[in-house]
Formats: C-alpha cells, sequence, structure tokens
C-alpha cells in the first residue's frame, strides 16, 4: 500500500466543516423533534411536559436587510385562550385545543421604528420620546402590509407575513399553560405583578410610552416583549373560537376586524396575558400597535 499524503492543516476546510457539521446538526434536531410533536398530536399522546420544550439557539434566521433575528418554533400541540379558572379573563377565550402541524419562524422582538423606516422610508409613529430600537406603532394593518409586500420585494421572497392568531400564542406560551408565559396573575391593574414586571411594559411600570424591544427577559424560546411593549397585529379576522380540535386554524375568510395580540405599555396585567385578544378595523392606527414578523420555515 503506498505511504498516504501529508495534508496540511487547512484553517478555512475546518471552519467551513464544523459550520456545515453545527447546521445539520440544528436541522435534524428540529426535524426529529418536530416529527416527534406532530406525531403525538395526530395520535392524542399526552403532550410534551414544558421542561422538555427545547431551547435550540442554532436555529434562527436573520433577515439581512433588517438585521432582524428570527427563531424557529416546532410544531406541535397545544391548549389556545384561557380555562375558565384563570384568573381575570376574558368571554372570548374559550380553551381548545389547537395543533399546528409544520413549524414557522418569528420574530425575536417586534419590528422597530429603525427597521420600519429602513423598508418605508418614515416614521410613523405618534410618540416624539422613542429611539430607533422602539416598536414602530401607529402602523395600521394595511399599512403593515404594504410594509411586508415591500420587504418580501426586497428580500425576493414570499414568505414574510404576520403570524396567525394561532401561531402567535403557541410561541407565546412557549409551553406554558399559566397566565404568562412565566408564572401566573396576582392582580389585574397597573399594581405591581412580580410574574409580569420580569417580561413586560405594562401600566404599572413604563413612563406612558414604548420602550426599547429585548430589554426584559426573553420567554424559553427566545421571545421578547411578547407580554407588552406594543400590541402586534395578526393575519386572522376577528371571530368566536371555534369548538373542538383545531388543525393550522386561520380565522374565516371574511370579517371586519384583525386581531391583534400581546399587551401594551399603557395597559392593565389583565390585558398582558398570554390569551388575550382584541381587535381593530384594518385601516386604523393606534399608539399601541405594531408588529412582529413570521416566516414559512424551509421544508
Amino acid at each position: 500500500m503506498p505511504p498516504q499524503k501529508y495534508r496540511p492543516f487547512n484553517p478555512a476546510l475546518a471552519a467551513s466543516s464544523i459550520f456545515f457539521f453545527l447546521a445539520v446538526l440544528c436541522t435534524c434536531f428540529s426535524t426529529s423533534y418536530a416529527g416527534d410533536r406532530t406525531e403525538r398530536a395526530i395520535h392524542g399522546k399526552k403532550d410534551i411536559p414544558r421542561e422538555e420544550v427545547p431551547i435550540n439557539p442554532q436555529c434562527t434566521h436573520l433577515i439581512p436587510s433588517l438585521n432582524y433575528k428570527m427563531i424557529y418554533i416546532p410544531p406541535g400541540t397545544f391548549m389556545m385562550g384561557s380555562p375558565p379558572s384563570e384568573e381575570f379573563r376574558f368571554d372570548d377565550e374559550e380553551q381548545h385545543k389547537v395543533t399546528l402541524t409544520k413549524g414557522f419562524f418569528i420574530g425575536a422582538t417586534e419590528v422597530t421604528i429603525e427597521q420600519w423606516q429602513m423598508v418605508m422610508g418614515h416614521d410613523p409613529s405618534q410618540s416624539k420620546n422613542t429611539g430607533k430600537n422602539h416598536p414602530v406603532e401607529m402602523a395600521s394593518w394595511n399599512a403593515c402590509q404594504a410594509f411586508i409586500m415591500k420587504l418580501n420585494k426586497l428580500e425576493k421572497s414570499r414568505r414574510y407575513r404576520l403570524p396567525t392568531e394561532a401561531e402567535w400564542e403557541y410561541a407565546c406560551r412557549a409551553g406554558s399553560s399559566s397566565a404568562f408565559s412565566n408564572g401566573d396573575i396576582a392582580q389585574a391593574k397597573c399594581g405591581r405583578e412580580p410574574s409580569l414586571d420580569k417580561v413586560g411594559w405594562y401600566c404599572g411600570n413604563t413612563k406612558e410610552e414604548t420602550q426599547p424591544v429585548a430589554k426584559k427577559e426573553a420567554n424559553i424560546w427566545g421571545l421578547y416583549d411578547m407580554h407588552g411593549n406594543a400590541w402586534e397585529w395578526c393575519q386572522d379576522w376577528y371571530a368566536k373560537y371555534p369548538t373542538g380540535h383545531s388543525i393550522n386554524p386561520k380565522g374565516p375568510v371574511t370579517g371586519s376586524s384583525r386581531v391583534f395580540r400581546s399587551g401594551g405599555w399603557g395597559l392593565s396585567a389583565r390585558s398582558c396575558r398570554s390569551a388575550f385578544r382584541d381587535k381593530y378595523a384594518p385601516d386604523l392606527k393606534c399608539k399601541l400597535l405594531g408588529l412582529r414578523l413570521a416566516r414559512e420555515a424551509d421544508k
């Protein structure tokens, strides 16, 4: 057997191999976990306990033109809405089972003023005391669609969109079943709310305006400001929840108002819960209303 040739160490090749290995590992981890969640959902097996919900920071997506980070959310089954036993719930939060059979990406933060300006060339926000890293507000649902259309052209993509209402709540809960992703609610108004103080901006801890994104704790999936700061539009028309088990729900085909989620800097703790939902006409502008982007996952 002829002697093997000596190959000097190549740093670039080594780095490339490591990157490829991590990418494959991330994809395999997400695919196997997603398949397990889907299989459990389809065959009615017990939901994965919250302590088993994975934190996988390798599975992210960056929108280059905005420097906007998105987190991969695996498919699964959860209880959407709030149980009758939850304190301070509203009547339109009827709890029901929902299965999302496909993974998706959702923004780690709300879209900021700077990111909106990069696409639209102007700032619609009403407050004059906010900086470029505050969430954009005074953005109607129709204006958000125009923003997304321009962003998709800029990125040569058709995948960016608003999250569905089910996707939004599933991502917000991150495996939890409590009023907030990190615990239960203690009081309904603007008094000190221990769980909410850690993860959200509400009327009990703001100065009557939005705050810079990602300054509070993220949920265990790495998502910031899901319980306050700015309201966030969803794709769906508003309607009463369906009864029974829903698969990939997208809301009714038509309607008069669009759904928005999250809490807001001027709202009580009650309106910052994971199950909170409300509606506005799609052309309405409000100093509390902004958005968070979603994206289809690669097949």
